[in-house]
Formats: structure tokens, C-alpha cells, sequence
């Protein structure tokens, strides 16, 4: 009866009251992780709980107390959640929720292991949300176009994938599934949202506001500059002299990008561009200390950066945008080089107040004029040192070389470590057996991928990991396995990271 549940319920309710009053001051930090799963797999129980209720307020709808009939409007009362959130709240009532024939007999349901992910509390609010759009995504196609007892399959294999997988890990799951139930995508009939991008007229502070969608080719160019310049510490407004190029004049392999793939060099053979290159310049084989100098100057920039992501990232667009106009190879406009063209009146140049525009009506202060002309100025120093030619580093170096670099975007994907989603253009080549210090070599398969977080966990305190190469007798020969330094053997264990290789999820459906 509904009467004991609600009381059972204020049972519960009481043993949270007196839970919240308790001292959790001293204890061990193991201990508080685990309060902290169970309370985290409790609150998605309880969510849980509220699905056959919402789906029973939809068969046998009526008035509550509010005056409200629709089972969405009752749910944004009763929560404060957003419409949106009802929505889906109330779909996913109709899908994890044993249902009954107006007989009375229950239906099995469509996605078990998804039922009961989410009835142990396994499957949380961002797995399902994952799982909601996957469905979304899926049901604009027609309806020949995915078999639905392939797509009862995806979701109820996603659903079992919640026990395992963070919901980023799952999103990856996710979108390998619908490639494989699209291959070809929707065609062009099919695709509801059209991309757009749209800059809103400046605000008193002259800020606009862009709002756009945009196609996954655009966000494929956008990845590797986003990559590199919106980094911490790169092109950082509030600094002296801004960082423009971190890999600039350093040992590591990424400055010598490139003519160095001529087959028929002889190894130290050089060019005569690079005759002039000392054995203890920073181009050459061995870390000096100008490089080291560099080093210490990028860390302490990345240190003192308060800017928010979306500011590095802003402060990124801007900076790719000012080289590519610089660059000279757009051609004319109406007559005129593509340039940004700055108008202003005399008596204004001459008393350095008052505001000039550009050609597209853009009012910039003198400020923003003064900080346009010193970066064009920074801009050709940082042009004329990006277009020396790379100097041939030889062999004998530290730092996987671009040739290595390219292979590792093709096996690793991204960062190593179990479960990060970190992507090739922001992870670090890492020596995967014995670091350089400590003997290693620079072989073709001594690197693997690993983010700048992760690699700093590697190395031999208690708290760290250690890397080895998985062995032939492994289902993943080859790949990296990451071992925590403990002595519990529960965790040292070596883990593969799977989240860049999400077709390996499904082999474990």
C-alpha cells in the first residue's frame, strides 16, 4: 500500500537527520571515500525510486494538490528541476519501470541491464542523461534506417557499460555505437539543426555574444590551435612579454618538425642553413641551459595564469586569427589587402583620447589600437623566429621525434592513464619503460601518449604509477599498462586505458 511506503519513507528520512548530525572529523580518508560511494550510489537509488511513481502519475493521470494534470509540470513543481529535466525524467519512468497490460500482467522490460543499473544505483544522473541523448541523436534518423532491435541492444549494453564506465567514458561508448548504427550518418533531409554562427551587436563594454553550432570539421581545425594556444601561461595578456610559441628554441622534437625528413641525409649531415647551429645550441642534441631557462619561464607563466579556460581559449582565437591576417595570404578585398583598417580623426591621433573604428565598424579604444600596433610588432620578432628552417637534431636525443609523435596519434589516441579523455594534441610523449634520466632509450616503441596531469603522476613515490608495456600474452599486447606503486596487490594491477578505443566497451557487452 502506499501508506506503508510513505511511512517506511519517513523511517528514512528520520536515520538522514541523525546521519547529517554525525561527526565525521576523525577517520581515516578511506574510510570517508567509501561513505562517499555509498552515499553517491544511495542518491542515485533514490532517484531510481521516483521512476515507477512518475510513470504510474502518467497511467492514471488526475489532479494533485497543486491543480497540475501533466506529468511534467507536476514533476518541475514538486522538484524545481527544469522542464527539460521532466522530460526526461518521465521518458526514462517508461523505460527502466516494469510496465503491466490493462490486465494486469507485467511486461518484461526492454533493456534489462539497463533496469537494473539503474535500480542498484550503478547508472547516475549524468550516465543516464548520456544514454537520453544517444536515443535522441538516433531517433532523427528514419525509421529504416536502424533496426530497433539494435538499438534495444546499444541502450541495454550502455546501460551495463554504467557500472563501469565514468559518464565521459560512456558518451565515447555511445558515439562508437551510433557510428556503427549510422555509418553514414543522416543525410542531409535528416539533419534538423542547420550550423550557424552568430555575433550579437556589441554591449556598452563593447563584449559581444557569439552563439552558433558548429560542424565537426570546423571543431577538427579549431582542436590542435585550441590545443596549443589556450594552454596555461600561453599568450597570457596580463605578462610583460606574452608566451607565443611554448616549443620555441627547445630540445624537444616538436621544433624540429620538419625538414628532416629527407631520406637521403646522411645522419649529422647538415645544411647550410644549419652550419651555424653550435653543439650547445638549444637546437641541438642535448638539453642546454637556455632550454632548461625556457622551461622554468613556461611553468612559472602557467603558474601565475588566473585566466578561466574560456578566457585562454578566447585570448587563443584572437591570437590565430591576428597571425593568420598577418600572414599576408588572404588576398584583396575590395581592392584592398584583408587586413583589419583603422580609421580615426587627426585632432584625436594628436591628443591620443577618443575612439577610432574599423572598416567593419568595430569601435576600439586607444588602448585596444596601442595593443594591437605592440602585438603586431611581438608578432613579426615571434614571425621571423617561426619561419627559420628546424635545425636536424641528430639521434641522440631525449624527446620522441614528429615521425614517433605521428604513429603515437594513430596506436595511443590520447592520454594512457586508465579512464582519462585527454586527446593526442594534449598529451606528452612519455618514456612508457625507464625514463631518459634513468637510462632509457628513444626507440620506436619506448613513447606512449599521457596527458601533462598524468604524466606528472608518473614516477616512484607511494602516491605515483609506474608504466610497462603489455605483454604478448595480453588481450591488448603492446598497449600500456599503468601499475600504482602499493602494496596492495588489488591495485597494482595494470590498467589500459580503453576511453580512445571505444570499440573495445562493446567487446565486454
Amino acid at each position: 500500500m502506499i501508506t506503508d511506503y510513505a511511512q517506511h519513507l519517513s523511517s528514512i528520512e528520520e536515520q538522514f537527520t541523525e546521519l547529517a548530525a554525525l561527526n565525521t572529523a576523525l577517520g581515516e580518508n578511506n574510510d570517508r571515500a567509501e561513505l562517499i560511494r555509498r552515499l553517491d550510489t544511495l542518491a542515485n537509488r533514490a532517484l531510481a525510486l521516483q521512476y515507477p511513481l512518475i510513470q504510474q502519475l502518467t497511467e492514471q493521470p488526475g489532479y494533485v494538490s497543486s491543480g497540475l494534470t501533466k506529468t511534467n509540470d507536476i514533476i518541475v513543481d514538486l522538484t524545481r528541476c527544469t522542464p527539460r529535466e521532466a522530460n526526461q525524467r518521465r521518458n526514462r519512468a517508461r523505460d527502466v519501470t516494469v510496465n503491466t497490460t490493462p490486465a494486469g500482467v507485467p511486461v518484461p522490460p526492454q533493456h534489462p541491464r539497463l533496469c537494473a543499473a539503474v535500480a542498484d544505483g550503478s547508472a547516475n544522473r549524468q550516465h543516464l542523461r548520456v544514454i537520453d541523448d544517444f536515443r535522441r541523436y538516433l531517433s532523427r534518423a528514419d525509421a529504416d534506417s536502424v533496426d530497433p532491435d539494435d538499438l534495444a541492444h546499444a541502450v541495454d549494453a550502455l546501460g551495463y557499460l554504467t557500472r563501469h564506465l565514468t559518464a565521459d567514458e560512456l558518451a565515447l561508448a555511445a558515439r562508437e555505437y551510433s557510428e556503427r548504427l549510422l555509418p553514414d550518418g543522416f543525410p542531409d533531409k535528416d539533419t534538423k539543426d542547420v550550423p550557424f554562427l552568430t555575433i550579437s551587436p556589441p554591449r556598452e563594454d563593447g563584449l559581444r555574444r557569439i552563439v552558433g553550432l558548429i560542424e565537426a570539421e570546423l571543431h577538427a581545425y579549431l582542436e590542435p590551435y585550441m590545443a596549443k594556444y589556450s594552454a596555461p601561461g600561453m599568450l597570457n595578456p596580463d605578462d610583460a612579454t606574452p608566451i607565443t610559441d611554448p616549443d620555441a628554441s627547445t630540445a624537444d622534437a616538436d621544433a624540429a618538425d620538419s625538414e628532416d625528413t629527407d631520406n637521403d641525409r646522411v645522419d649529422g649531415d647538415l645544411t647550410e642553413d644549419e652550419t651555424d647551429t653550435a653543439p650547445g645550441d638549444p637546437e641541438s642534441s642535448t638539453p642546454t641551459a637556455e632550454s632548461a631557462e625556457q622551461q622554468a619561464r613556461r611553468d612559472t607563466a602557467a603558474a601565475r595564469d588566473t585566466r578561466t579556460a574560456g578566457k585562454r581559449r578566447h585570448d587563443a582565437l584572437k591570437f590565430v586569427l591576428r597571425t593568420a591576417l598577418m600572414s599576408g595570404k588572404f588576398g584583396t578585398h575590395r581592392g584592398i589587402p584583408v587586413s583589419v583598417v583603422i580609421t580615426t580623426a587627426l585632432a584625436d591621433l594628436d591628443k591620443a583620447c577618443g575612439y577610432v573604428r574599423t572598416g567593419g565598424g568595430t569601435r576600439l579604444t586607444r588602448d585596444d589600437l596601442r595593443r594591437m600596433a605592440t602585438h603586431s610588432d611581438n608578432y613579426l620578432v615571434v614571425f621571423d623566429e617561426h619561419t627559420r628552417k628546424p635545425l636536424y637534431l641528430g639521434r641522440t636525443r631525449r624527446t620522441a621525434s614528429p615521425e614517433q609523435r605521428y604513429v603515437l596519434h594513430g596506436l595511443d589516441r590520447g592520454c594512457t592513464f586508465p579512464g582519462c579523455t585527454g586527446t593526442a594534441y594534449y598529451s606528452e610523449a612519455h618514456h612508457r619503460i625507464d625514463d631518459w634520466a634513468d637510462g632509457g632509450n628513444s626507440d620506436g616503441d619506448a613513447f606512449a601518449f599521457a596527458c601533462p596531469k598524468h604524466h606528472r603522476l608518473h614516477g616512484t613515490e607511494p602516491h605515483q604509477f609506474r608504466t610497462s608495456v603489455a605483454p604478448p600474452e595480453h588481450p591488448q599486447s603492446g598497449r600500456t599498462l599503468w601499475h600504482h606503486n602499493t602494496t596492495d596487490p588489488t591495485m597494482t594491477r595494470g590498467r589500459i586505458n580503453h576511453a580512445h578505443h571505444p570499440e573495445e566497451y562493446l567487446l565486454t557487452t
